[in-house]
This record gives C-alpha cells, sequence and structure tokens, in this order.
C-alpha cells in the first residue's frame, strides 16, 4: 500500500462487474499511474524497535507526447516485538522490498496502453505462533513432559525450531484501450501474478521438538478480461 491515488469502497452486491461472490460489496485500491511532468517524492520514517521505513515514487515523460514512465518503491526494516530465547534471534521482526513499475502510450487519440510490473519480497522471521501461558491449546503436553519450558513473555519464542517467513510476489498487467466510436470503448485487462511462500514455525512454542509447521505455496494465476462499453 504505497503510492496510492484512491480507495474505492462499494456497497454490494456488485456481482455485474467483479462476479457472483461480490454480495458484501468491493474494495479498490488504485495505485497512481505515470504523469505527463516530471515529479517525484521520497520519504523516510523512523520508530522503536528500530523501525526504518523509506517509500519512493519518480514519474515523467520517456518520450515527449508519446510515452509516460513511473516508478515506485517501499522498504521496511524492523526489529522483532519479540525474541527466540534459545538462540536470542529476534522474532516478529520485519525484512520487505517493493517495487512497481508502469509505462503509458499516450500517443494516438483513439488507442491507449498502460503497463505496470509489481515485485514483493518478504524474508523475515514474522507470522510465528506463540503461546499465551502454560493452558493455551498450542503447548503440547508431550513437550512439557519432556522438559519443554514456555517463554515468560507472550511475546517471546522459545523453541529451536528457527522460524522463517520467505514470501515473493511477482505481478504483471496489460491494459489496452480503443474508443470505437463517440460512443463505443473496447478494453482489454490481462494479468500474470506469480507469489510463493515459506513459512517456518512451532506450533508448541517450546525447545522440545514434538510438532512444527511448515507451509508452503505456490500459485501461477492468468487472468483476461474484455470489456465493450457503450455510452448512449
Amino acid at each position: 500500500y504505497y503510492d496510492i491515488e484512491r480507495i474505492e469502497v462499494m456497497r454490494g452486491p456488485q456481482g455485474s462487474l467483479y462476479g457472483r461472490n461480490a454480495t458484501g460489496g468491493n474494495i479498490n485500491v488504485i495505485t497512481r499511474r505515470p504523469d505527463a511532468e516530471f515529479g517525484g517524492n521520497f520519504n523516510l520514517t523512523g520508530g522503536n524497535h528500530e523501525l526504518l521505513q523509506a517509500e519512493g515514487m519518480l514519474t515523467g515523460p520517456l518520450v515527449k507526447d508519446q510515452l509516460l514512465g513511473r516508478v515506485a518503491f517501499s522498504a521496511v526494516d524492523r526489529d522483532g516485538y519479540g525474541t527466540n530465547l534459545f538462540n536470542d534471534k529476534p522474532v516478529d521482526d520485519q525484512d520487505s522490498q517493493s517495487i512497481r513499475t508502469s509505462l503509458s502510450y499516450v500517443g494516438l487519440e483513439n488507442f491507449g496502453a498502460f503497463l505496470t510490473y509489481t515485485h514483493n519480497k518478504e524474508d523475515d522471521a514474522n507470522y510465528v505462533i506463540h503461546a499465551l501461558g502454560p493452558g493455551n491449546p498450542n503447548v503440547k503436553p508431550t513437550e512439557v513432559a519432556q522438559g519443554g519450558v514456555l517463554a515468560p513473555d507472550p511475546r517471546d519464542f522459545n523453541t529451536e525450531l528457527v522460524p522463517s517467513n520467505d514470501k515473493e510476489l511477482d505481478s504483471v498487467t496489460l491494459e489496452l484501450t480503443w474508443s470505437l466510436s463517440d460512443s463505443l470503448s473496447l478494453k482489454s485487462l490481462s494479468n500474470y501474478l506469480d507469489y510463493q511462500s515459506d513459512t517456518v514455525t512451532d506450533l508448541g512454542a517450546t525447545a522440545v521438538q514434538f510438532l512444527g509447521s511448515t507451509a508452503v505455496q505456490e500459485s501461477e494465476h492468468y487472468s483476461q478480461e474484455l470489456q465493450l462499453t457503450w455510452e448512449g
């Protein structure tokens, strides 16, 4: 969520445009497109837990009256809210980077093209499962019987199973628009998305290994949509 132009919240149902499952409505997050004039910005934020967050954008014409470009990025680095007492490493930290590049072709009055590419990556020890006390159902009696000890602070962790969170996403979208007449237009929306996620955590949250969790997800998605619009 960076370099955002607007957010649309639409009451449901929205089945005509977004499918029959959009009975509750729809939320659209619209990112900014390239501008015809040069511009840019840079924001740097610091905070507790050694938070350092940077966001920036650069936009402008690449070929006069023909091609516009934009590049935006976001990077977040934050120390953990807790510690793995077994190895004194942080948990629930954040290390993520994202970049979005886009091109707009504006050389013809009756035809337009917009191409955007997004890359996002996370590599940290986020999303670990915490035990909130001895009576927590995540604490297995088998582990306690073998000497498993919980971290006294619910924010902390105490396991030899090193938690990790590794996620990577790539997405490419191409939008083509033709004005067929004063009242008729055709739009093509094409998208390719590749997503990979590998998350490791300990369900028991003790140094006795009884039940660890490794969640691996891989997704590859293609979509093609055609919109024919008549105004009259």
